[in-house]
């Protein structure tokens, strides 16, 4: 024992010995706390854990609590927020983008206005909530599917009164009070009027006709012929004028004594018979052409109406981001200039952005409104008789008689 003290003594006279020992005792005398911080750090990192599971879609409060640890100065945590707060971005988009999908084809779908316009509102809502690059480009659509089904009914429409007006020429007489009045339940009765017109006129000048053959010395019936073909849309005018044309100059001149040589004067009237069946043909489809072309330009007059009390969206208004930018910086008091140059991202530039885009976008389409109100309103002459002093510069055009 007294061996082992003196040893001992010994040792303590020595530093390692004495250090060895101090490792020992703090090691001891440190290890509850030890265990303690291991115990907090496992409950940081559950509670973390729990943090990213409860807000696993929701980027905006994983951004939140990134920022948070950020300024505890725990880097590692806050990097963890930030990677699971991406990832929740675009998984929120990702879904978004699915559902606005699934509400797209629901409004296809739809024909009630009321549900075609709730169905939009829910697209924006979505749009917005789920982060997409750009909501306001989802508001419009319910009339953009009320206008694509409406042009596309118009087409329909104007296919089946194509059809009405070829089956109208080839109906028996017996058979057509029937056969029209059918047609005007049905909604045709426009297109009805307008080949009972023409009817009309065919009937007039074939019953002119007649009596011109019997006179041997009489004139092709060229005025009539004229008025007709006065009557087609412009469009369509140049080739029946030129057939005309050709046969004008088979006509003798009268005035000068000339007659009807062998066969010329029967020849000259079967081509003007021709000409005129031509006429009577070809009317069904410039009808209903011109109508359908009518329609189409109301759809789109009305469409461009409603364009008009829309502001720009978002990604019409990127385009301007530069001279808004420019416009703002010009408008700066000088307690402004004393502050950093204003930046893309600032409200005024956004909201001056938006009123470019929406003046350059409402000049467009009022440009596109007068073109169609011109064009519509020409083509409503077509169906227009003409005027009494038009008539009579075709029966004389030189006004001599």
């Amino acid at each position: 024992m007294a061996k082992f003290s003196q040893a001992f003594l010994q040792g303590l006279l020595q530093p390692t010995y004495q250090q060895g020992l101090f490792d020992v005792a703090r090691s001891v005398g440190q290890a509850p706390a030890v265990m303690a911080m291991q115990e907090r750090r496992e409950a940081t990192q559950t509670q973390v854990q729990e943090l990213l599971q409860a807000n696993a879609n929701n980027p905006t409060e994983l951004a939140r609590l990134e920022q948070q640890y950020r300024l505890k100065g725990k880097t590692d945590i806050a990097d963890m927020f930030a990677k699971a707060s991406v990832a929740a971005k675009g998984l929120l988009q990702q879904q978004g983008s699915e559902s606005i999908s699934v509400i797209k084809q629901q409004l296809m779908q739809e024909s009630d206005p009321t549900r075609i316009q709730q169905l939009e509102d829910a697209m924006v809502a979505v749009a917005r909530q789920t982060g997409q690059s750009d909501p306001s480009s989802f508001v419009g659509a319910a009339d953009k599917v009320i206008d694509t089904r409406t042009k596309r009914d118009n087409e329909l429409f104007a296919q089946r009164e194509q059809a009405i007006a070829q089956a109208y020429y080839s109906v028996s007489d017996e058979d057509k009070e029937k056969f029209t009045k059918n047609a005007e339940k049905a909604g045709f009765g426009k297109i009805i009027t307008q080949l009972e017109v023409e009817k009309m006129r065919h009937e007039s000048y074939v019953e002119d006709s007649k009596k011109r053959k019997a006179d041997a010395k009489s004139p092709l019936n060229i005025p009539a012929m004229e008025k007709r073909i006065k009557d087609l849309p412009k469009n369509q005018q140049a080739q029946f004028k030129e057939r005309l044309d050709q046969i004008k100059n088979l006509e003798p001149n009268f005035e000068e004594g000339e007659t009807w040589g062998t066969g010329e004067r029967e020849r000259a009237w079967r081509q003007l018979d021709s000409l005129d069946r031509a006429l009577f043909a070809s009317n069904a489809t410039i009808i209903s052409t011109t109508n359908s072309k009518i329609k189409t330009l109301d759809i789109r007059l009305n469409t461009i109406n409603k364009e008009l009390e829309k502001p720009a969206s978002n990604q019409q208004a990127k385009l301007y981001v530069t001279q808004a930018v420019s416009e703002i910086s010009d408008e700066r008091g000088l307690v402004d200039y004393l502050r950093p140059d204003v930046e893309s991202s600032d409200a005024r530039v956004t909201q001056r952005a938006i009123e470019l885009a929406t003046e350059a976008k409402n000049i467009a389409l009022a440009e596109e409104k007068k073109k169609i109100e011109v064009e519509l309103v020409e083509l409503q002459k077509t169906f227009e008789p003409a005027s009494e002093e038009e008539e009579e510069t075709l029966e004389d055009p030189l006004k001599i008689r």
